[in-house]
This record gives C-alpha cells, structure tokens and sequence, in this order.
C-alpha cells in the first residue's frame, strides 16, 4: 500500500508538473524507483523487528533462550536503548540495491503494457500522441505494429527504435519475413 501510494502520488506530481497526460517511460522509471525506495525505508524497521522476533523464537525452541517472546514496543524500546536508532535501519543500503531497481523496472513495464494493450484494443487512441513509447529506448516494441506483425515482431532480434518507421521503410517483421522465406 506505501509502495502504490507513493508511485501515485509521485506520478500525479510529474504529471502536473510536467503538464501532459502521461508518464514517459523515464519519468514512471524513476517514480516507481522513488516510491520504492520510500516505502523500503518506511517499512524497514518493522522487518528489523520481525527478524529479530524470528531469531528469537529459534532460540526458544533450541532451548537457548528460556524466556517468553515481549511486545513489538519493547522490542523497538530494546533496540534503540541498546543499541542506537540506526539499528533499526540495519541492512538497508543492501535493500535499497534491491528494491529500488526492482520496483522502476515493475512500475514502468506495468505502464508500458497497459498503454500497448490500451492503445491495442481501442483503434482510436492515438500511437503519435504516446509520449511513453516516442521517448521510450529502443528495447521497447512500438506501438506502431499492428496486430498481423505483432507475433513476427516477438521474434526480432535487432534493435527497434522510435519514432515509428515511415511506410517507405520495410517494417522489422517484413525484413524478418523475407529473409526467413
């Protein structure tokens, strides 16, 4: 929920902002890796105390520690009496190394698709007016395929770049076609 509410709230800022309808690829990258890594930080010292609950009751149960588990609050009063406030953001640059890409590269395939399937199955939105795809790199599919190309495409292995090639250019898949013919 902190991850969805901060991308929302990151998006609706860039879009007004930035002042058009959509986000470019770039721009719900670097929205999906800020809210990612809001909401590792946010949530970080709660993972610190369930792991710390978890080695606990390891230890109850192989008998090294005879005494019950406590409450979270003296878990956290524990913590930081003990051993400082920064222990309960114990491990946090190895957790940022990995949410922080993993949520940009979630956030910004989840809207490139749902543009490409959005734009798919309603012939009237426009493929020009898609800033996402014309600032996009050049490892995304354009939406400028139609559907007939659309499984010769997934077989393409060079690079396909944007903006959309003109008609007096042979598409990817004709290329492909012809040279497997």
């Amino acid at each position: 929920a902190m991850y969805w509410t901060g991308y929302e709230v990151t998006k609706s800022y860039v879009l007004v902002t930035k002042g058009h309808s959509n986000l470019t690829f770039y721009e719900s990258f670097g929205a999906g890796a800020l809210a990612g890594s809001i909401a590792a930080v946010l949530t970080l010292p709660f993972d610190v105390i369930k792991t710390r609950r978890q080695v606990e009751l390891g230890e109850e149960i192989t008998g090294r520690l005879k005494r019950s588990s406590v409450s979270t609050w003296k878990i956290i009063f524990n913590i930081y009496s003990t051993e400082g406030f920064r222990a309960l953001f114990t491990g946090l640059p190895p957790r940022l190394l990995k949410v922080t890409p993993s949520c940009a590269i979630m956030i910004s395939t989840f809207e490139y698709f749902k543009r490409f399937f959005a734009s798919s199955n309603n012939p009237q939105i426009s493929e020009m007016e898609d800033r996402f795809t014309s600032q996009s790199s050049s490892f995304l599919m354009p939406l400028h395929v139609n559907k007939q190309e659309l499984p010769m495409m997934m077989l393409v292995s060079s690079t396909v770049t944007s903006p959309p090639l003109s008609s007096a250019e042979p598409s990817p898949a004709e290329v492909l076609s012809k040279t497997i013919a």
